[in-house]
């Protein structure tokens, strides 16, 4: 089976979700302060909730939110 990614609703551009629940940040330039910087593409580490779910947290401009991963795949 292969792996296939697809953007998440809401992150397009900067996160994808996997088939098998992996995470990964997509390479972009970021703005930081008063300059840019080069981030490459990585795979997300995950966490887990009180109740054992996997869990992620997402950035999107400066806004950060927890996310389920059942839910993103």
């Amino acid at each position: 089976m292969n792996e296939i990614w697809k953007d998440i609703k809401g992150y397009e551009g900067i996160y994808q979700v996997s088939n098998f629940g992996r995470v990964k940040s997509l390479s972009r330039y970021r703005r930081s302060k008063n300059c840019y910087a080069f981030v490459s593409e990585k795979i997300r580490k995950l966490s887990k909730d009180k109740n054992g779910y996997s869990i992620i947290n997402l950035n999107n401009n400066g806004v950060s939110k927890t996310h389920k991963i059942h839910r993103l795949v």
